[in-house]
């Protein structure tokens, strides 16, 4: 899945589905762009497909709590 603005690539997913559970792989996002929120605007569609669809789980993994570079808000 990819969001674009004025013909710029400002982020992408891959998320994989199998057995009524979406699975959200790989995420990459613009750091300059990020005021824009494309991140958030996946995340809701993939949610929205996965309902339509009838998918009983989504599944966005974990990070650990010692790596701070994933979990990174900024």
């Amino acid at each position: 899945m990819l969001r674009t603005h004025d013909d710029r690539y400002l982020a992408g997913a891959v998320f994989l589905y199998y057995n009524k559970t979406v699975t959200y792989k790989y995420g990459a996002s613009s750091h300059d762009q990020l005021s824009l929120k494309a991140n958030n605007l996946i995340f809701w569609r993939a949610i929205q497909w996965s309902c339509e669809n009838s998918y009983a789980l989504i599944d966005f993994g974990k990070t650990d709590l010692e790596n701070f570079g994933l979990r990174d808000q900024e």
